[in-house]
């Protein structure tokens, strides 16, 4: 019996950013790549942050093994900022 490999799925990622930051993660391990939700099939995918988000990048080899991975992609939140005045 043959056991074959699974993807060893990695991500390169910018760690937390502010709104509206344009945020490029980066997926390694498998020879094909699926971003969930947003059905990206490549290993690259890019997006503008406004909120936190959730992704699952599904890796894909050629003997027909898969393997997934979640992220988390964190978003700052915007300070309020207050200006006060002599009274």
């Amino acid at each position: 019996m043959e056991v074959k490999p699974i993807p060893a799925l990695s991500i390169d990622s910018p760690g937390a950013v502010c709104p509206g930051d344009t945020v490029i993660l980066i997926g390694h391990g498998a020879d094909n790549y699926f971003w969930d939700p947003v059905g990206v099939s490549d290993s690259v995918m890019s997006f503008v942050a406004n909120i936190s988000c959730d992704f699952v990048l599904t890796g894909y080899l050629n003997n027909g093994c898969t393997s997934s991975l979640s992220y988390s992609q964190n978003v700052f939140s915007v300070p309020e900022i207050q200006i006060l005045g002599d009274t």
